[in-house]
């Protein structure tokens, strides 16, 4: 029997995408800055006043490792929490320690250490941090910083402590993670069920919209660890992009500009694509954008993870009772889901991906509520069960974590659903594991 999944306007109006720009140097108010299209340090030819953000404040002054949770309650919150918080600014990861500070201190990698940032001792700059922690700056003329985006959940401290631990990591990690905003693309679900139970993200090609997400600027050996957590995904280079570097989204839709704009950037896509779903109000299956990760402009429909395990269980329910030990193609049917969830397109008949000129009081806001954050009077039909019964859902969870062949087949089907990633100007650098990788316990 199929099935279809129901969701609600949980975006904001529509936006034109940047117009490609002919000249190679922009200005910002009064600082001038080269265009380039890698990470390069930026040119400054008039000093801008700078400010901090103390990291205290916002409780990501530590994001020391977790154990690999053996108790079901921390397995569940782990696997419920993707893509887990993260700063709302620019930070510096330092041995598992988290420093904020202003977007308009960046002027590239090369100026780490003189970036400012608030700590417990006081306005420090990123130099004093590093010899409290006892840490120094390597980086020989040879190394280059790779920028890679982090789409997911590599921009949250505590992924990255998982991810490089102090015991491989003796010498101490330090990782500049810079918020940035990228036009015509959205961050949806890929069709993974993670070793650690939590459904992950995957980039999309998406024109008009525009994503806020991080970059991160890796070391080589930081650059090798972090290929080898990355299971099933593929390391690729994007060209022809408009990368926004030390922009937030709110100033993005005031029409300014990054720190700098970058036209090529590598990132991790998975292998198989992004997951398309069918969904009411929608002529053919559709990428599910993660609600978690803020957008405009979003034309996609949009869940959290807990309402994306819902949908997942709901429709691999069939694969599950199939007699055979094969994969097989789930067919659901359309997923009802409500208005909150729904781009705003969906509403006017226009759920294709086309620009829709609804006005500011139709529009969603960046954190995928509706702008007035109510919900239609039939968000709570007959045709949302599949969202409604929870029940079940922890049970679910518990056994794909403790099941691997259970989730193995369960990750087969959902690549049947699978669509490849959709932008042209991409190409695969380097295939990183397959389906069966645990590589982050």
């Amino acid at each position: 029997m199929s099935s279809k999944i129901a969701f609600s306007n949980a975006q904001c109006g529509r936006r034109s995408a940047l117009p490609q720009l002919q000249l190679h140097i922009l200005c910002v108010g009064s600082l001038v800055i080269r265009k380039t299209s890698t990470a390069s340090g930026l040119r400054s030819h008039k000093k801008r006043k700078t400010s901090s953000m103390a990291s205290s404040e916002v409780g990501f002054e530590t994001a020391t490792a977790p154990p690999p949770p053996v108790d079901d309650g921390e397995r569940l919150k782990r696997a419920k929490g993707y893509p887990y918080p993260r700063p709302d600014s620019s930070f510096v990861y330092i041995n598992g320690h988290t420093y904020e500070f202003n977007d308009s201190q960046w002027l590239g990698a090369g100026g780490l250490e003189w970036l400012k940032t608030d700590t417990p001792q006081g306005h420090l700059s990123i130099a004093q941090v590093l010899k409290n922690h006892g840490t120094e700056w390597k980086l020989t003329k040879e190394e280059k910083l790779t920028p890679v985006l982090a789409v997911g959940s590599n921009a949250a401290p505590t992924q990255l402590a998982r991810k490089f631990p102090a015991d491989l990591f003796a010498d101490g990690v330090v990782i500049p993670v810079l918020r940035c905003v990228l036009p015509d693309f959205d961050v949806v679900y890929a069709p993974l069920i993670s070793s650690y139970g939590s459904c992950t993200a995957t980039l999309e090609y998406s024109p008009g919209s525009a994503v806020a997400i991080f970059v991160t600027y890796l070391q080589p050996r930081l650059l090798q660890r972090m290929h080898e957590t990355e299971g099933a995904y593929n390391l690729c280079e994007l060209t022809e992009v408009q990368l926004q570097i030390g922009l937030g989204l709110q100033d993005y839709r005031k029409g300014k500009v990054g720190r700098q704009i970058i036209s090529t950037i590598y990132q991790y896509n998975h292998q198989n694509g992004s997951l398309n779903l069918p969904v009411e109000g929608f002529p053919q299956n559709v990428p599910i954008a993660i609600k978690e990760i803020k957008a405009v402009d979003r034309v996609f429909p949009a869940l959290d993870q807990v309402e994306m395990q819902l949908a997942c269980k709901h429709v691999l329910e069939p694969v599950l009772t199939a007699d055979n030990g094969e994969a097989i193609t789930p067919t659901p049917a359309p997923l009802q889901v409500a208005e909150s969830q729904m781009p705003p397109t969906a509403a006017t008949g226009e759920a294709n991906g086309t620009s829709s000129n609804r006005t500011s009081s139709n529009r969603t806001s960046s954190n995928g509520t509706s702008s007035n954050g109510t919900l239609s009077n039939g968000a709570q039909s007959k045709g949302q069960e599949w969202s409604q019964n929870r029940g079940g859902l922890d049970t679910w969870i518990l056994s794909n974590l403790n099941d691997g062949q259970r989730r193995l087949k369960m990750v087969k089907a959902l690549t049947h659903l699978a669509k490849p990633f959709q932008y042209g100007s991409s190409t695969v650098m380097q295939a990183l594991g397959d389906l069966y990788s645990e590589n982050v316990s």
